[in-house]
This record gives C-alpha cells, structure tokens and sequence, in this order.
C-alpha cells in the first residue's frame, strides 16, 4: 500500500517488548513510521524523532501528511506540525482528547491488544459517523462494521452470522439527545446489510450508555476481555421480535392496529422529523436540522387541538403528513412522509401541575417553555408521544392521495383513520424498506 501511516506517541511509560513488536509489526504491514521524541520511550526499528522530520525550516518531509495517525501516549511539549486526515485514539481510558483536530475514533483499549488486533485483521468496508460542534470540537463518533465470521473473542463464541458490529460509540454528552441519534444510524446501517443481529461491547462504568441501549432492545449476551474488568457483550436481533414498542424499533406492527393520518405544520415538520427533509428544503438544511434534542430524539412530543385525536392509544400507527406552505397548493406540496408509533397521549389534567407538565414534555417537544405554558392552559389540549420510526424514500402526495388512494378531498385532513388496503397502498408508494412491517 502507498497510503501514509504514523503513530504518535506522547509521553509514554517504558515500554515492553511485546508491545513494541507489536508495533514495528504493525509498521512493517501498513506502511507505517513512529513519530516520537526522547520522552515516549520506544527504542523500535521505525522510531523517527518528530523534531527531525517535522520541524525543518529548508526542507519538508512528506511524513508531515498522513492518511492516519494512531496517537498513543499522553500529553507531548513539542508543537510539530504534522496533518493527517484521520486520528485514531488509543488508551485504555477511552477519553476523547482531540489534539491533532482531526479525531475520528477512540479505541478504549491497551495499545497491545489494539496493534495485535490489527496486526491479525484483513482489510474491511469500516464506516465512522462523526459529530463536531460548532467550534469543530469533536463530540461524538460512531464505528461501524460488518462481520462473517465466528466471533471467538468473545465468551460464550458467537456463530458465524452476518452481524453488524459497533466497534465505538462514543458520546460527549450535551442535553440533545445525541446517542438516540447514533442508535437510529446503527439500525439503519444494519438494514442496509440485511444483517441478522448487532452487537456492542461496553465497559460496566458506561452507564447512561448501556441504559440506551437496553432501552432499545440490545441486550446482554456474554463478556469480552479479561475477567478483572470484562467488557459487556450486548446483542440485538435484526430477525426476531418481542412485540415491545421500543425494543423492537425500528420495526412496526401493523396487524390489528389502527392506522391515522396526522397534520404537521411544515415549519415544525422537518426540525422534528429530519430524516423526511423534503427535496427542495436540502439548501435548508443546516438551519432546520440542528444539534438539538427533539431533532435527534427517536421520540418525539407533538401537542395540538385537533378533534378526536385524543382517541390515540400506545401501538396506533401515525403516517405524518406535513401540510402545504405558502409556496404552492396542496395538491402538490402536502406529503405523507414519514410513519410514527404512538407511545402514549396524555391531556392537562394529567399533570399535577404547570412545572410537571414542562418536565415531560420538554425534551421531545419543539415548542419552547414559553410556548409550553401557554399549551398548557388552552382549552382541549392533546399531546401525543410517538416514536420516530421510518422515513419514507418518496413522498407521497396529497394529489396522489386522492386520487390514486381513494381518500376524500372533503374529508378532515387534520387527523383522521385509514383502513388498511389505504395504508398499504401508501407505504407502497412511499418506496420504504418493506422488511421494516413486521406483519
């Protein structure tokens, strides 16, 4: 290969042999140089001192770019002026510590085992999701991968099966429901290879993230590593279903379940369902889809005012249509874009108070807590809570609707039922993954 690879070590404590064969060999495999000074303490046959190849004031070494550095180490004195277009991290404690501004994966590991699991492995179509906040700080990142094979490192073995693995899931966390985010690409990412299962190693003082992931049905299979501080092993299954609304996601059941359509405003449709931008709002986008948590959330809190609709209950299904704007008649502009499941619907009075109220609804909602308190107190107020569950590839038109679905043009567009013919109609036209309707 001809792609440029280095390592970087920062200060480092002595070093033995096993982790230094471990890097030369890894060198010797991946075209790869070790960047380092007198305080990172590797003596191996492809140690280069960074103040020779990086800080020259005549000449420039073309080690200054790299395709990918594996930093290792802490903290370097020495300002040097290497690029690189990818940074991997390796530490056993996991931290994000973006030094080179261009981080793309944390390997909470021992350098060791990180360099001899690559020393081992065959090239693969690995993908990464990474997130950075507006002063380009990294945030989160996502490794994804798809694996064959018998899983042997793990106990008890896992079977060959075609398994999408999430090599890293890291999460600085922020209030804006940012890992909910990543579970919706790790499921998309699995249908997108038909895989049979995911799974995900953790670490037992992760908490909040395995509490996601336990939410959405991933579940404990085993342990990896050693047994003084073991890795959780947690699976979720692509192919068999437990009939619970989120451990099941992004799955629907649709037998003997009632199907509405529901109104959405079109200034709050796109912030609270991303993933059904409409073409001619893509110039948009970085406006109406934003780092925020009813954006990023699975679930979503919709309040409103429409008559019957707090005859909703948990398992209905929602096929969102977003109304007309100013820009065209509805014939053309009002789409059905998107299926949601409702969790539960709640009125005011189920709330003890104003404050109560705010509380629940206020991490899944678009509305602000001003706007909330006026909610609150209007007159036959509903809020719906639904899951986010699948977007469709193509919209499908209130022209469409009327004319090739049969439904009536003089009907309540607001919220009204469907039968089933009517839904399957719809979702036909709508281009979604079909292995996504469960029945």
């Amino acid at each position: 290969t001809t792609q440029r690879v280095c390592i970087f070590v920062g200060v480092h404590v002595e070093m033995d042999d096993k982790l230094e064969r471990a890097i030369s060999e890894f060198c010797k495999k991946y075209n790869g140089i070790v960047l380092c000074d007198h305080t990172s303490n590797y003596r191996g046959e492809y140690r280069a001192f960074c103040n020779i190849v990086a800080n020259q004031y005549y000449w420039k070494s073309t080690i200054q770019n790299v395709e990918l550095m594996v930093h290792i180490g802490d903290i370097s004195s020495s300002d040097y002026k290497i690029q690189a277009k990818e940074v991997w991290r390796v530490n056993p404690d996991g931290e994000i510590r973006d030094t080179f501004q261009k981080l793309y994966n944390v390997f909470e590991m021992k350098e060791v085992e990180f360099f001899e699991y690559y020393n081992k492995k065959k090239k693969d179509n690995a993908k990464a999701f990474i997130q950075k906040n507006n002063e380009g700080m990294l945030q989160a990142f996502l490794y994804l991968k798809q694996e064959l094979e018998d899983i042997t490192d793990v106990c008890p073995p896992m079977p060959a099966a075609n398994r999408l693995k999430v090599g890293t899931f890291k999460i600085e966390a922020h209030n804006t429901k940012l890992g909910e985010q990543f579970v919706k690409k790790i499921v998309v990412a699995a249908l997108h290879i038909d895989a049979d299962e995911i799974y995900v190693t953790i670490y037992r003082k992760h908490e909040g993230l395995i509490r996601l992931l336990k939410r959405y049905g991933f579940l404990v299979y085993g342990t990896k590593g050693h047994e003084d501080e073991p890795e959780f092993v947690f699976v979720k299954s692509m192919k068999v279903y437990s009939g619970d609304l989120l451990y099941d996601y992004p799955y629907i059941h649709t037998s003997k379940v009632r199907k509405f359509i529901l109104s959405i405003k079109p200034e709050y449709h796109t912030p609270l369902f991303p993933d059904s931008i409409l073409d001619n709002e893509e110039r948009d986008k970085s406006f109406l889809v934003r780092d925020i948590a009813y954006t990023n959330s699975i679930h979503k809190i919709y309040l409103c005012k429409m008559r019957n609709i707090d005859q909703l209950s948990r398992g209905d299904v929602l096929l969102i249509y977003r109304m007309k704007d100013e820009k065209g008649a509805a014939y053309y502009r009002s789409v059905v874009s998107s299926i949601c499941i409702v969790e539960e619907i709640k009125k005011a009075s189920d709330f003890k108070s104003t404050e109560e109220f705010i509380k629940y609804a206020n991490a899944y909602s678009i509305f602000n807590e001003n706007e909330l308190r006026k909610w609150y107190t209007e007159y036959g107020m509903t809020l719906i809570k639904m899951t986010y569950n699948i977007a469709f590839d193509r919209r499908v038109t209130r022209g469409e609707l009327i004319e090739q679905v049969g439904l009536s043009a003089g009907d309540y567009w607001g919220f009204m039922q469907i039968n089933d013919e009517q839904f399957k109609n719809i979702i036909s036209r709508g281009k979604i993954n079909e292995s996504l309707i469960i029945d």
